[in-house]
């Protein structure tokens, strides 16, 4: 019976190890799972904040682009007023010099005509002279005649 009783001492012995050795594996089963959740979690987290990066670098793109945009619009806006600024100060230009030629046209035109009309006057009153002239000289011989 001792035999019997060392071999299932043994035996309970060898179980007793068993179950402790199990408990030793389930242990360290359970750390690995706990850590492979952790690192699990750990992924998930940086996958999540990788996204969210990803996403506020898209919408910040997204706004620089708009901004661009804007800016480009502003940009090309302000340049066709100023073409159009340019093409208005550019008749204002052409129409003060075409007035200009136009006031110097009449005037060179009055002028003309004042200068005809002062000939005119001229001729006149030389013509006019002339016949008061001949009149004296008329007037002259009739009364050496008489005379």
């Amino acid at each position: 019976m001792q035999i019997l009783s060392a071999s299932m001492f043994d035996s309970q012995a060898s179980g007793a190890n068993k179950s402790s050795m199990i408990e030793q594996e389930m242990k360290a089963i359970r750390k690995i799972k706990e850590k492979q959740k952790r690192e699990i979690e750990q992924m998930i987290e940086y996958e999540i904040k990788m996204n969210q990066i990803k996403e506020k670098n898209e919408q910040n793109m997204k706004l620089q682009q708009e901004k661009e945009a804007r800016h480009k619009l502003e940009l090309e806006e302000k340049r066709k007023q100023q073409e159009l600024k340019k093409q208005q100060d550019e008749l204002i230009r052409k129409q003060k010099q075409e007035a200009e030629q136009l006031a110097l046209e009449k005037r060179t035109q009055e002028l003309r005509r004042k200068e005809q009309e002062q000939i005119k006057l001229q001729e006149q009153l030389e013509k006019q002279r002339l016949q008061e002239m001949k009149h004296r000289e008329v007037l002259r011989k009739k009364k050496l005649e008489e005379q």
